[in-house]
């Protein structure tokens, strides 16, 4: 004999949804150019920092010897026209020298100085042309997927490959709305995947 009382029963809700990586980045190009090796496939784990591809960097590099070799140049042109300054102040403060002709001078030190700080901004935008020959990853993870091949041209924001971090994951679930009035924060979860 069982005696009849009251207790508590268990409610469940049965939903699908989907688990989605909470890092899930499309890595893209910041250069213009051939692609000529890419090291990853599918499937491939990453570290952060990671080549992924690289692309034909030789017309980037000699610029940057070209923009290395400007910044020089306008160097020694600065210097030379410091020296010029240099060697007619006494002159001018004793007036041997026309004070026009003294500030002539010391605005083509300014303009020579301009000179070198824009020689030198040519060459780091360079610079950055032939880092961004290496494409790489900011995020560790598994490359989800490849898209492009060697040969290909592509594009400054061109897809190269999407790198997805399966370390944290995010359980996405499509309760129906009527249902939603009786979750709580914090309630019990479980869930199972398809075996692959």
């Amino acid at each position: 004999v069982v005696v009849a009382g009251e207790r508590e029963f268990p409610r469940f809700l049965r939903v699908t949804g989907q688990l989605r990586a909470e890092t899930d980045a499309v890595v893209a190009a910041d250069a213009v150019g051939r692609v000529v090796s890419v090291m990853v496939e599918r499937g491939s784990v990453v570290a952060a920092g990671a080549v992924l591809a690289r692309l034909d960097t030789r017309q980037a590099v000699l610029a940057l010897a070209e923009a290395e070799a400007a910044v020089e140049l306008a160097r020694a042109k600065l210097a030379l026209a410091k020296n010029e300054q240099e060697r007619n102040r006494p002159l001018a403060e004793k007036r041997a020298v026309a004070e026009s002709d003294y500030q002539k001078l010391v605005t083509d030190v300014a303009g020579r100085a301009a000179d070198v700080a824009s020689a030198e901004a040519r060459r780091d935008l360079a610079s950055k042309v032939v880092e961004d020959g290496e494409i790489r990853t900011v995020a560790a993870g598994v490359v989800a997927e490849r898209m492009v091949e060697p040969g290909e041209y592509v594009q400054a924001n061109s897809a190269v490959a999407r790198v997805v971090d399966l370390t944290r994951l995010r359980l996405v679930l499509n309760v129906p709305e009527t249902e939603v009035a009786g979750l709580v924060v914090g309630q019990k979860v479980e869930f199972t995947t398809p075996a692959h």
